[in-house]
């Protein structure tokens, strides 16, 4: 059985080919210098729709766009700890509408978040959490668990209701076939691509990557490396279907999505 889960966290099923590992994105700061808002986590919010509770140190920001509505909820809740959480760099870009809650379990955290039109989510960091999302991705209910890892997200993406992205290892897997138990859990690397849509309660874990372009049905589970332009379905999830895409309109090809398309010709 742990020779079988080795091989299903390295492939994401044993039938899905090779695919080649997805670079690092580059580091795009999403808030213009004319547009910065830095706000202090160890001091009184100045905003009355960003709250902030728990104990920060001196060098945990968050940094907003000016340009985001009033409406736009942000609340970043600190757990007890034994000390102050620092060293935290949270940066949002304009966001048009949405409601972000981060929870935050430890220090050494640095989150980006693109500009974007509608933005629901739920972040739940602990230490060492590096979180990534591209400009003009939206999300409408997206919950993230970070922890001692990395979750990247590109650009001109779509995340449904209820979707899951787990970049943390919160227990280990014991291997026992080597005569003694053995931690062979990985530091979780999550990387999805741009222009993916995540559907409705879909898991995306481990060390997955999610090729550009893709389609991931609801409920799928995905935990290894799915090539772009692939719909993904199932549990664990594997590719159903090759060199397919998908638009915001049901009926035509929406502005925001042409780009990615041209992209590929």
């Amino acid at each position: 059985m742990i020779h079988r889960l080795r091989r299903l966290l390295a492939s994401g099923t044993e039938q899905t080919a090779w695919v080649p590992p997805m670079p690092e994105q580059q580091d795009c700061d999403p808030v213009p210098d004319e547009h910065r808002l830095v706000i202090a986590l160890g001091a009184p919010s100045p905003l009355p729709q960003v709250r902030i509770t728990g104990s920060f140190g001196e060098n945990a920001f968050l940094t907003l766009d000016r340009r985001t509505p009033p409406g736009v909820e942000i609340t970043i809740a600190g757990h007890a700890g034994a000390k102050p959480h620092d060293n935290i760099a949270i940066t949002i870009g304009e966001i048009g509408m949405g409601k972000i809650r981060f929870g935050i379990a430890g220090s050494d955290i640095d989150v980006q978040i693109g500009s974007t039109s509608r933005f629901v989510a739920k972040l739940g960091l602990g230490p060492e959490s590096r979180v990534r999302f591209g400009e003009e991705t939206t999300a409408n209910g997206l919950e993230i668990s970070c922890a001692r890892g990395r979750v990247q997200i590109g650009r001109g993406g779509q995340i449904a209701s209820e979707t899951m992205v787990m970049g943390a290892a919160h227990h280990g897997v014991v291997d026992l076939s080597s005569g003694g138990p053995e931690i062979v859990t990985r530091r979780p690397d999550v990387r999805i691509g741009h222009h993916v849509w995540l559907g409705y309660r879909s898991y995306v874990g481990g060390n997955a990557q999610v090729g550009d372009g893709c389609i991931v049905a609801a409920q799928a589970a995905v935990i290894g490396r799915m090539p772009a332009n692939s719909l993904i379905a199932g549990n664990p999830a594997t590719v159903r279907r090759k060199n397919i895409g998908w638009s915001r309109s049901p009926f035509n090809i929406d502005p925001s999505s042409r780009p990615y398309f041209a992209s590929l010709s």
